[in-house]
């Protein structure tokens, strides 16, 4: 990227990240950044959600990321299923005891004074026959009965080896966005008027007077919404509030046709916050959302359900400490305030002496299914472990959610791989369950790793 203007890029097909990137132009001084780290790059099969900016292909075809993502997977030799390696065992093991038998046989033969090749012919018979040639013809039928009870449940079997292969699975790997995860921005924590509610299951019981929290998080953004409030186009946070706004009973388009927006200052990787400007029947507004470093410094008094008051020192700390606790359970955290302005003049001139009204924290949220399928891993005696390109501390706090054990081995990430190669892997695969901001191809040295101790190993997800 040589040049950006609020250039966003949503990479999660190739990262994980549910979340839109911000892009930028100048360079990076740090080592072994993983893709979703390399902010100046904009990568083949990722697409532009907002903003503008103008850059140098610096690679086409198999030489990009994708690109390298598809030699991987058609270069990458297929390893033997389990039923083929047993099979080879047991074969190789009939074929010697038919050969000590022969030769067992023989040699009784010939101390009983028998005609020697009489002895020979009843001693390679007997040998033949211990093999048993029905075997292959029984297990072809008995992985056809396991592939139509498996076509019974759904399940689409291409190869009748991989029955068996689904039985002997000891390690299960699955990307997060998307397969653990729903792949969509929902608001799932706020922080207003004093006290943290979890949603939805709190949402009904959100404080919804006085209406600014509801009337900033609509009016400050712009993403584009339908009636139902089902439907949006934009920033996928911009989307999910839109979502939050109109399931907590309020109209979008309601709003945005009284509360006419004049003026606004856009978000950008500087001021990381956005600032718009309205005004209904003479009254005028400046509303805020952004991020909690950059928005409550700007805050000088806070709203609730009794009114507004000063913001003292202790309690700004007590908010950055409510603020840090959601971002470590894996929020996405907005700070959202407004101002009512009395006198004109600079809009960037508006934005201080703001009313902090609440917190809000989004999330991708795990799908309904997956805690108990990792359950019914677990039960069976498979070990369930996430990869993704996604952060540490949302990888830990979808972790935590699913039920994911990280007490062992913690969280390893892809900086971690390439600072250290293969010998982390060779230390803690065995008891790790959690990698983030992993590209493909270390999710292939991970895999490779567990099947050289002996796991067999299965990969789900389209990383």
């Amino acid at each position: 990227v040589l040049s950006c203007n609020d250039l966003m890029v949503d990479e999660s097909l190739l990262t994980g990240e549910s979340v839109p990137v911000m892009k930028e132009s100048g360079p990076l001084h740090e080592s072994h950044l993983s893709l979703g780290d390399q902010t100046n790059m904009a990568f083949m099969g990722t697409h532009v959600v907002g903003g503008h900016g103008t850059g140098i292909c610096v690679a086409t075809g198999t030489a990009t990321e994708l690109g390298h993502i598809a030699h991987l997977v058609a270069t990458e030799r297929a390893g033997e299923v389990p039923l083929k390696r047993r099979m080879d065992q047991l074969t190789q093991r009939l074929v010697l005891a038919a050969f000590l038998l022969c030769l067992l046989i023989f040699g009784i033969g010939l101390l009983q004074k028998k005609p020697a090749l009489e002895v020979l012919l009843v001693a390679v018979s007997l040998a033949v026959a211990a093999i048993p040639e029905g075997l292959p013809a029984v297990i072809t039928i008995s992985l056809s009965l396991g592939a139509l009870r498996l076509a019974r449940r759904g399940v689409l079997v291409r190869r009748l080896q991989a029955v068996e292969a689904l039985g002997s699975i000891t390690t299960i790997c699955a990307d997060k966005t998307g397969t653990l995860t729903l792949n969509r921005m929902e608001v799932r924590n706020v922080y207003l008027g004093g006290t943290r509610y979890e949603i939805p299951q709190a949402l009904a019981d959100l404080p919804l007077e006085p209406a600014d929290f509801f009337q900033t998080l609509a009016l400050c953004n712009d993403a584009d919404s339908e009636e139902t409030g089902q439907k949006a186009f934009g920033d996928p946070m911009e989307i999910a509030l839109l979502h939050f706004v109109s399931a907590a009973g309020f109209s979008i388009n309601s709003l945005r046709k009284d509360w006419k927006r004049q003026e606004e200052i856009p978000f950008d990787a500087d001021r990381k916050r956005m600032t718009t400007f309205h005004e209904k029947e003479g009254r005028k507004l400046a509303l805020m959302k952004g991020a909690p470093e950059t928005v409550l410094p700007l805050c000088r008094q806070e709203r609730d359900v009794s009114g507004s008051r000063e913001i003292s020192e202790s309690r700004r700390r007590e908010l950055r400490e409510i603020q840090e606790s959601m971002a470590a359970e894996g929020f996405r955290v907005l700070a959202v305030a407004m101002r009512e302005i009395t006198v004109s003049g600079d809009p960037s001139g508006m934005e201080e002496e703001m009313t902090f009204l609440g917190f809000v924290g989004l999330q991708d949220p795990p799908r309904p299914e997956a805690k108990d399928a990792i359950a019914a891993c677990r039960s069976a005696g498979i070990r369930p472990v996430m990869m993704t390109g996604d952060h540490p501390a949302t990888a830990a706090a979808i972790g935590r959610e699913l039920g994911l054990s990280q007490a062992d081995g913690g969280v390893i990430t892809g900086s971690d791989l390439k600072r250290e190669g293969r010998n982390i892997l060779d230390e803690r695969a065995l008891h790790t369950s959690l990698y983030a901001r992993v590209s493909p191809e270390d999710k292939l040295k991970i895999i490779e790793v567990l099947q050289d101790t002996r796991q067999f190993v299965a990969m789900t997800g389209d990383g």
